[in-house]
């Protein structure tokens, strides 16, 4: 004899999610965040960004005010030590990102490491969120753009960054960061974190737009390959397994 199935347990009501997000949103930025800057912060200074990129970092701030930097959504915190260099040299960097919940935990990070943040990348926003980095790069600041983000697919650029670029009349810029061993997270974007005295290596390579208007399609594919052969020479985790 089969015996009746226990009644489903009673679902969180929307007030109880709610609640609940709030508090961890409020425990991640007031506790936990706090903590892991500081870690974050001692250990960013036991990297070592090769001296060669880094001249070449200072020559690229100091020669145009108008900046456009391509980077992938995974490198943050690889990247952290080009900031200090920008700063070095009086120049800021900004960063465009989420307007979301999840964002706000992200922009009081890069806040706190020394970058601007500019908000605005859902679908609902994406225009005021460009048209304000646009704003920045004029401004002087260094736009640095994630080409691959909000969600991905990782090392795949998305066409806007040439509207961005033709809007602010900014010279292009890629970068790709690299190291031997590193932390890598299982998230969308590969995010890696260098581990302690880690040589960081750098490429930056000019992305020049046709005066003429092209097909933003095609030159995100052609960012794709460039920021892919520079990464083999990096050791750039994030693209390992992918093909040109």
């Amino acid at each position: 004899m089969s015996s009746s199935p226990k009644p489903a347990g009673k679902p969180r009501s929307r007030k109880g999610r709610s609640s609940w997000r709030s508090f961890k949103f409020a425990f991640i930025e007031k506790a936990l965040l706090p903590a892991g800057l500081v870690l974050l912060r001692v250990l960013v200074r036991t990297w070592r960004l090769d001296p060669a990129g880094r001249e070449e970092l200072r020559r690229m701030y100091l020669s145009e005010d108008r900046l456009l930097v391509a980077c992938w959504h995974g490198m943050f915190f690889a990247l952290m030590p080009c900031a200090a260099v920008a700063r070095s040299v009086g120049r800021e960097a900004c960063v465009m990102t989420s307007p979301s919940r999840d964002g706000l935990v992200l922009d009081a990070a890069i806040q706190a490491i020394g970058l601007r943040v500019v908000k605005g990348s859902s679908k609902s926003r994406a225009a005021a969120g460009s048209f304000g980095l646009v704003n920045e790069i004029e401004a002087g600041h260094v736009g640095l753009l994630a080409v691959d983000g909000p969600r991905g697919p990782a090392a795949v650029p998305k066409p806007g960054f040439v509207r961005i670029a033709r809007a602010s009349r900014a010279r292009v810029v890629s970068v790709t960061v690299g190291c031997r061993k590193s932390i890598r997270f299982r998230s969308w974007d590969r995010l890696f974190l260098p581990l302690p005295f880690s040589r960081v290596s750098i490429r930056l390579r000019d992305f020049p737009l046709p005066e003429a208007e092209a097909d933003a399609d095609v030159l995100a594919g052609e960012l794709r390959r460039q920021m892919l052969a520079d990464a083999a020479e990096v050791g750039c985790p994030i693209a390992q397994g992918e093909k040109e």
